[in-house]
């Protein structure tokens, strides 16, 4: 019975031994950017950096003493490698499709400062039209298509043969 006792310590020091010097490896940044309005971001949407998923949003926070850009949108990266994202990179809220999830994307492909640091923010840009207004515009034309092929119908069945 001790010997079960004493491999079970023993196991269970080195799987938290393990699991200590693996999380100590893996490197985190927060950053931070400023948003004009949500575009359904919340906490735990997808942080991408040039396509690849590498974190996720950890608040969405209104700030309206900001003015011009009031939503305050702070997120995790983290990768086994020390992050190397330029501090001149563009943050932009993107959409799986038109009506799929947000998430944010940061892109570094035109950038060339100096690596970003702990707690930094970076610029954004947004979309003069939301995804959302786009979607409702969407409907709004299907709609308009739905009636007017109707009113064809109508049109066809109602004429004299």
């Amino acid at each position: 019975m001790r010997k079960a006792i004493l491999v079970s310590v023993i196991v269970v020091g080195l799987a938290s031994i393990w699991f200590v010097s693996r999380e100590s490896r893996t490197h985190h940044l927060i950053v931070r950017t400023y948003l004009r309005n949500t575009e359904n971001l919340k906490p735990d949407s997808i942080v991408k950096v040039d396509g690849v998923e590498l974190g996720a949003v950890k608040a969405v926070n209104l700030r309206p003493e900001l003015g011009k850009r009031p939503v305050e949108v702070v997120m995790e990266l983290g990768t086994d490698k020390r992050l190397q994202i330029p501090n001149n990179s563009i943050v932009s809220p993107e959409a799986e499709g038109v009506l799929g999830p947000t998430f944010v994307e940061i892109d570094t492909r035109q950038a060339a400062g100096p690596p970003l640091g702990n707690g930094e923010v970076l610029q954004s840009v947004e979309p003069d039209v939301t995804n959302e207004q786009a979607a409702r515009a969407m409907e709004k034309i299907g709609t308009v298509l739905i009636e007017e092929s109707q009113k064809l119908r109508q049109k066809g069945t109602s004429s004299p043969k």
